[in-house]
């Protein structure tokens, strides 16, 4: 069973959002399309990906599908900073190789390990 859920988190304004079991390509074209969708977000976005209790059901090769998808479906903000927060190695690892193939000039995207490191990079400008 697997899960993505998220809510926006309108003290600190980020998006926290949550992968949690098996995390396959699907899984991740529904949320970016609801992500493109929710016009309640602000413009410029930042989120807080929790990806500790995720596992990975796709492979290098589907990481180029996905960064099509992200590019289309984050056009319409002004600014998108990504913080993704990891403890297993294959995560980690399609993470890095994720951030050589989007293309999309508005987006920032950083690894970490702890809530706090990615928090205090999400809320420092």
């Amino acid at each position: 069973m697997s899960s993505i859920v998220y809510y926006y988190n309108f003290e600190l304004q980020i998006l926290e959002v949550t992968y949690d079991g098996v995390i396959s390509i699907e899984d991740l074209m529904e949320f970016g399309n609801k992500i493109m969708k929710d016009k309640t977000l602000p413009l410029n976005l930042k989120v807080l990906t929790d990806a500790t209790k995720a596992v990975y059901n796709f492979t290098e090769d589907d990481l180029t599908e996905i960064a099509i998808a992200f590019k289309n479906n984050t056009s319409h903000f002004k600014s998108f900073r990504g913080a993704f927060i990891y403890e297993e190695p294959l995560g980690l690892a399609y993470s890095i190789l994720f951030e050589k193939k989007q293309e999309v000039d508005n987006y920032q995207h950083k690894v970490f390990s702890t809530k706090q490191a990615a928090l205090k990079w999400l809320i420092e400008e």
